[in-house]
């Protein structure tokens, strides 16, 4: 399926990259080996909030809020053999939530959440383990079991389905390089995020590659 791509599309703040050729509004699905299904959805950063909220709504049953941030230099570099080895990223939980408790503590810290470019975020089902989750570049994955509600509210969003959708993390290269950066402007820095969410029962669960999903 291809469509007319008319409006640039824009990335949020705290992430840059200089050429987005190619990279416009759309998502790719394919099923995983797992079981379950795996969308890729390329979001325009003024539509982000509204996308992931609805997007994020359609996950059922008691579930949990993940976060995401870098590790600690003093950590990487016991993690890291040589120097050309993949970053980390450490990874949080706050478990036996609803959407209902959820979304309000994302709208509490959304800026920072949606427009900070050290900082990744979810919510997922303990039920069925379906996950709305805004990765790096603020691309945005869904996992799934069923994938049918969820191509529905993509559709009545006005994000069409592409066999072959460019992302910005295909954009990168040596001479189109990205970044992700801390915004200083924000209501809540990233330290401020997880200050307000440990005492809630925010954990850390482990430490990740930080790579394209």
């Amino acid at each position: 399926m291809s469509q007319k791509h008319e409006t640039p599309f824009q990335l949020v703040r705290g992430v840059k990259v200089a050429d987005l050729s190619g990279v416009h509004e759309g998502y790719s699905l394919l099923h995983a080996q797992e079981g379950y299904w795996v969308f890729t959805v390329n979001v325009s950063a003024e539509n982000l909030k509204r996308d992931f909220y609805r997007l994020a709504g359609e996950v059922s049953g008691r579930g949990f809020l993940v976060l995401e941030r870098g590790t600690p230099k003093a950590v990487e570099e016991k993690l890291r053999k040589r120097p050309s080895d993949p970053l980390h990223v450490d990874v949080y939980y706050l478990d036996g939530q609803t959407w209902a408790t959820v979304k309000p503590l994302i709208e509490r810290f959304e800026e920072t959440l949606f427009c900070d470019g050290e900082i990744n975020f979810g919510y997922g089902s303990h039920v069925n383990n379906d996950e709305v989750f805004v990765g790096a570049y603020k691309r945005i994955a869904i996992y799934a079991v069923d994938p049918q509600k969820y191509e529905t509210a993509l559709r009545e969003l006005g994000i069409p389905r592409e066999d072959a959708l460019r992302t910005v993390w295909d954009t990168l290269s040596p001479s189109n390089p990205g970044s992700r950066h801390a915004l200083k402007d924000t209501p809540f820095t990233i330290q401020q995020v997880f200050e307000h969410l440990e005492p809630k029962g925010l954990h850390f669960a482990e430490h990740r590659l930080d790579r394209d999903p």
